[in-house]
């Protein structure tokens, strides 16, 4: 029952991050920053991929231009928000995105 219970609780997620262009000489730290966030907050990656880098439509923290990653990942419902406040907390990000994920099986 408890392995039932788990697994209504584990839902998958979508994460969209953005990191200030100076992380394209270094994009495997990136990778291993928003994979260090994921697992501490108990989460499982499925997949993690450099999106794009694009012009941002304003300056965030005097950055013209940034890099983003695209995240799917698996994680228990109750320990989403610490995800998100680790990701509003950190310094490296410029800013996070993460929904649910229902379209995927």
């Amino acid at each position: 029952m408890d392995a039932t219970i788990t697994a209504e609780r584990t839902r998958p997620y979508e994460g969209m991050f953005l990191f200030p262009q100076t992380v394209s000489a270094d994009l495997q730290s990136a990778v291993d920053h928003i994979g260090e966030s994921l697992s501490k907050g108990g989460a499982e990656v499925v997949s993690l991929c450099k999106w794009d880098e694009r012009r941002l439509a304003y300056d965030i923290r005097g950055n013209k231009r940034g890099v983003y990653f695209l995240t799917y990942f698996k994680a228990d419902a109750d320990k989403l928000a610490a995800i998100e406040r680790d990701a509003r907390l950190s310094e490296k990000l410029l800013r996070s995105m993460i929904t649910r994920a229902d379209h995927l099986a």
